[in-house]
């Protein structure tokens, strides 16, 4: 009861008056009181001396001067609507009225995240009103509370402290649907919205979901005594051509926590030192806090030159900094010489990457990989469509070639086997095959348009960790054909 208060005041040098709504402060007199501060001055409504009194500075006559009051005015209220029957010259006016509004009349469920051993822990919070316009919640061991100062929301320790609030335009009368500023650690984020009270905090299963995101770990193969293991290069080549078969591109991508996180893309030399190339990072179009950068080994060979690359992604991810290493790369000058026995694919990336939770869609994102191993063995695969007529002459009616082309690696280890399976055939948008062995019968592999046709296969080589891998592609545009 009495929960809040409207106040019309002026103070006396002012040329307007000013119009506030108060929730009860505290129990006074074994009454409720309402405090608000007013240009520095702290001001107090109670009930002392049997009336209804405001003081400044503090609580009770005569250790603080009361600067209006209310004669004959009795609890459990304030005289709403009433004019004080005399002042000490402090206010020209001052009138009470109820709240339009009662603040903290509603239940609501806190959705709140804090960090915790570097680590973000979440939880769902219910709470109600405490009978006063507050609201309690127990957060890392302590008990907060919620409270509206007139102004904003705010959620305090027990010292008082703010930790976060809800800014000054929100104007409803409890604290939900809106996502809070926070303004101390450790909180992380905290959301809150309005739930029936019959049902608060008495479900038998809450469902929630959360946006995550797992750190990047860099995974250091364990050297088992095997000869050659753990040592993964990969051949890049560039030209000064414009052909994209002379030129690879390699592509890096990793996903934030939030827009406070920092990442940062570093191409280093042999030495460990930053190449001249800067690689740009780039957001993507459909996902907030991811970002990818693009290298143009045309560009490194410009800048740089020839020589062994490792690009690696520094990143501060919720406070946590750390690497990984993308890739380790030997770049040369293209030439027939340089690339025999290698085959390349080259693809666009423009879907969503659920292993990796990143939407790639409309970004457009372009690498290539290349490996020892061979691109061919066209099989046309005709497709024959003949009509016999009544004479018993047998005509054509549609001739189609379905071409079907082969990837076959050399015996490799699974640094390349894994790219292979687990993005360029299994993620790509548009793909391109490539091939520069001299043995091949056709030398017209260059960037054909293709798409998976047939599950790629691994087969094992005994008591050895390479393995070679097959599958088949098909001509993406099926536009090989003759007919009426």
């Amino acid at each position: 009861m009495c929960t809040c208060v409207k106040i019309t005041f002026k103070v006396h040098g002012e040329s307007t008056p000013t119009t506030i709504e108060v929730n009860v402060s505290g129990i006074y007199n074994d009454e409720n009181y309402y405090y608000w501060n007013h240009d520095g001055i702290d001001y107090y409504l109670y009930y002392g001396l049997g009336e209804w009194q405001v003081s400044f500075g503090g609580l009770g006559f005569p250790a603080f001067q009361v600067a209006t009051a209310w004669k004959e005015s009795t609890p459990p209220c304030p005289p709403l609507g009433s004019i004080p029957q005399w002042n000490s010259g402090m206010f020209d006016e001052f009138t009470t009225e109820e709240c339009q509004t009662i603040y903290g009349d509603c239940c609501i469920e806190i959705d709140v995240c804090w960090t915790e051993s570097k680590e973000i822990q979440c939880n769902i919070l219910k709470t109600t009103n405490q009978g006063n316009g507050t609201y309690t919640v127990e957060l890392f061991g302590e008990t907060y509370t919620i409270y509206f100062d007139g102004t904003v929301w705010s959620l305090v320790d027990s010292n008082s402290i703010q930790y976060a609030y809800i800014p000054e335009e929100f104007s409803g009368s409890c604290p939900a649907f809106r996502s809070w500023t926070i303004t101390r650690e450790p909180l992380f984020s905290l959301t809150s919205s309005e739930v029936d009270c019959q049902l608060c905090g008495k479900e038998e299963r809450i469902f929630r979901e959360y946006d995550s995101i797992k750190l990047p770990e860099n995974f250091e193969e364990p050297n088992r005594g095997l000869k050659g293991c753990c040592e993964c290069e990969y051949l890049v080549f560039a030209s000064g051509s414009s052909s994209t078969f002379e030129n690879d591109v390699t592509s890096a991508w990793m996903k934030l926590s939030s827009s406070s996180d920092i990442i940062t893309f570093v191409l280093e030399d042999a030495n460990g030192n930053p190449a001249n190339f800067i690689p740009t990072p780039q957001p993507f179009i459909k996902e907030p806090n991811a970002f990818f950068t693009t290298i143009n080994w045309k560009d490194v060979l410009t800048s740089d030159g020839q020589g062994c690359y490792t690009l690696k992604i520094q990143y501060e991810i919720s406070g946590i900094v750390g690497f990984v290493i993308w890739g380790h790369y030997k770049l040369q000058n293209y030439s027939i010489q340089n690339t025999l026995k290698t085959a390349r694919v080259r693809a666009f990336f423009n879907a969503f990457h659920e292993m990796e939770g990143i939407n790639f869609t409309d970004s457009n994102v372009e690498s290539t990989f290349r490996f020892y191993g061979f691109i061919g063995n066209r099989q046309p695969n005709t497709e024959i469509d003949n009509i016999i007529y009544q004479n018993r002459e047998m005509k054509r009616v549609i001739r189609e070639n379905l071409n079907q082309y082969e990837i076959i690696t050399d015996p490799v280890f699974e640094c390349f086997t894994r790219p292979l399976i687990e993005l360029f055939l299994l993620s790509e948008n548009d793909l391109f095959i490539s091939d520069y062995n001299q043995h091949n019968h056709s030398y017209r592999i260059q960037d054909i348009p293709v798409i998976l046709e047939e599950s790629a296969s691994l087969d094992y080589l005994p008591l050895s960790r390479y393995a070679v891998l097959k599958c088949k592609v098909g001509d993406k545009f099926k536009n090989k054909r003759t007919y009426f």
